[in-house]
């Protein structure tokens, strides 16, 4: 309040417009004519989904975008509730799902630590939709909601996908525990041995034997390469066209 009531009229309406900040200059002061009063607690509704590969067709964004909406609308009705604000997030081109590129020379070992790493700052007072959200791990909403939030799972209904989901969160949170060192590096990607390396990562985790064989399976499903094989299963040389001499002459084909 004390660094809102420090801007004027003019700085107010150059970031919300002369009507919100003439609004706002007098509510700060306490000079306002509006009721304040209780209108129940806020219930956000959201509906959010991650598309593959980037996407620029307008048809598609317009479709999806509907769908979206037409659920938000749909539980907005069954909850009896109205909305008075729509947020729409697009993360644009340049969007990244790996944390901030540092090497630390120690685990952070206070919440206060770990809040200066993430912000860069230290936070006292996040907002729900910092910058800094828009990452595979989100860990903003450990001081926004206390708790971490994973953004690389599209909505499913799939028991086996969920278990696979929720499995590889657990044991990525237990490897971070229990490191005694770690290095955050951009690894180039290579559509040949994706599938390799991410097994080869997965069983660095603990997701090992016969107990979580459909997880891998359910997280290497869309990545291109071989399981087995870094570098693609081996081509073995066609066999030889098999052919024998019989009493009716060469018959090409037939083995004896």
């Amino acid at each position: 309040m004390g660094d809102l009531r420090r801007l004027s009229v003019a700085e107010l309406q150059r970031y919300l417009g002369p009507r919100a900040a003439a609004s706002l200059y007098q509510q700060i002061r306490g000079i306002a004519s509006d009721r304040v009063g209780d209108q129940g607690p806020r219930k956000p509704l959201s509906e959010e989904t991650t598309f593959g590969q980037d996407v620029s067709d307008t048809r598609v964004l317009n479709d999806t975008l509907r769908d979206l909406a037409t659920k938000v609308a749909a539980a907005a009705r069954r909850e009896g509730i109205a909305g008075c604000a729509v947020v729409l997030e697009i993360p644009f081109a340049g969007f990244e799902t790996d944390p901030r590129q540092r090497r630390l020379d120690h685990r952070p070992r206070t919440k206060d630590e770990l809040n200066r790493l993430w912000y860069g700052r230290h936070n006292q007072t996040p907002v729900h939709y910092d910058s800094s959200r828009y990452h595979g791990v989100n860990l903003h909403n450990g001081w926004y909601r206390g708790t971490v939030e994973f953004r690389w799972f599209e909505a499913t209904l799939h028991a086996g996908r969920i278990k696979a989901y929720v499995q590889f969160c657990l044991a990525l949170a237990a490897k971070a525990l229990n490191a005694r060192s770690a290095a955050s590096r951009k690894r180039d990607f290579n559509a040949q041995s994706a599938k390799y390396d991410f097994r080869v990562f997965l069983l660095g985790l603990g997701l090992i034997g016969e107990e979580f064989r459909t997880a891998r399976q359910h997280l290497m499903a869309n990545m291109p390469g071989d399981a087995a094989f870094k570098n693609g299963r081996p081509r073995t040389a066609p066999a030889a066209n098999p052919s024998v001499t019989t009493e009716a002459g060469h018959v090409p084909g037939l083995a004896a």
